[in-house]
């Protein structure tokens, strides 16, 4: 009987364990679906119309540390939005027109910048 007894109450404690997983693991999904929320509400959206003036970030694998060197090229004019995010810009100044994910651009708002004569492709 000592040992039928042990055997049910070992028992009650896997499944009070099992609960408290359960519990735990509905506690963080809800956690993780607020954070999300909160962030997601955070994000600005960004539209893009075609004609806008943009900036395209340097995201160039760079050998040497130059602090003062702005990683913003621009400014370039939006041609075309294609779908998944991808951009069609083109350079004024030379003419050229290219490919990029939106992801690298932002709004410009102000006078002409210098863009140190870098190819932004």
């Amino acid at each position: 009987m000592g040992m039928h007894a042990v055997t049910e109450q070992r028992r009650l404690q896997l499944f009070e364990l099992d609960e408290l997983r359960l519990f735990f693991y509905e506690k963080a999904r809800i956690y993780k679906e607020r954070t999300k929320q909160w962030y997601d509400k955070k994000i600005q959206q960004r539209e893009l119309i075609p004609g806008q003036q943009l900036l395209l970030y340097n995201s160039r694998l760079k050998l040497f540390h130059e602090n003062l060197k702005s990683r913003w090229l621009g400014s370039f004019k939006l041609v075309k939005v294609y779908l998944y995010g991808v951009v069609n810009l083109k350079d004024e100044r030379i003419g050229q027109e290219f490919k990029v994910n939106g992801h690298r651009v932002k709004h410009y708002m102000g006078a002409e910048v210098n863009n140190l004569n870098e190819d932004p492709v």
